[in-house]
């Protein structure tokens, strides 16, 4: 890791314990707790053929477009995106089992049109989603993932020791394992990360808002 980006960013981050407060955890605790339950209530065989995967007074995380998609498999194939999200929910809740989550699921993707389909192409879209799942189920020890946020924010502090690409499942268990490292490091700094909610949110805020302001760190070697 680039410890001089971490220790700048742990300077920055010293100031932003209200904007984590007020404007990401808040939200997200009770955002997610009603997505979870939503969820619980799916897998039960009720909401047939009306549910919403991200209901707009609770969450934000996903795109509307991958949203879209997400709620018309979920309501064309109820069964078999409950197959899909009872295997990715398992306990202990694993990371890994994102690629058994698509292997199962991509199926009801033909239940879209081109357009749609073409959404969920990406390994980054297709990870953000099964991340968006485990997330709602455990969002104190589940990070949240996007390629564009955490993802950004990772190979900014890591530099060429980048996430683990090689799966869906392996990227996620590597961002879900350097996230518990972060939210440590940034403790022992004096950022009082409470759990992963914060952690990720803490990224996100570096690269939505820090990133964006400061200059780029002159290259140190990463230890």
């Amino acid at each position: 890791m680039f410890r001089q980006r971490f220790e700048e960013a742990c300077t920055w981050l010293a100031g932003q314990t209200e904007n984590l407060e007020r404007n990401e955890r808040h939200y997200k605790v009770h955002g997610a707790a009603q997505v979870h339950e939503l969820l619980t209530r799916f897998l039960a065989g009720e909401l047939e053929g009306k549910v919403n995967l991200q209901p707009p007074a609770a969450l934000n995380l996903l795109g509307w477009q991958v949203l879209d998609g997400l709620n018309v498999m979920a309501n064309a194939r109820p069964n078999l995106f409950r197959q899909a999200l009872g295997q990715l929910w398992i306990t202990p809740l694993d990371p890994s089992r994102a690629d058994d989550f698509w292997r199962l699921l991509d199926p009801a993707l033909d239940e879209l049109s081109a357009v749609q389909r073409g959404k969920f192409n990406g390994e980054g879209t297709r990870a953000s989603v099964a991340s968006y799942f485990l997330f709602v189920a455990d969002p104190a020890h589940q990070p949240y993932y996007r390629p564009n946020f955490g993802g950004k924010a990772i190979t900014w502090l890591y530099g060429k020791d980048g996430l683990d690409t090689r799966s869906l499942g392996r990227l996620l268990r590597d961002y879900t394992g350097r996230c518990r490292y972060l939210q440590r490091e940034f403790r022992d700094a004096g950022i009082p990360l409470e759990d992963m909610i914060d952690t990720q949110s803490a990224l996100y805020i570096l690269v939505d808002q820090y990133l964006k302001i400061a200059r780029p760190s002159r290259k140190a070697a990463p230890k």
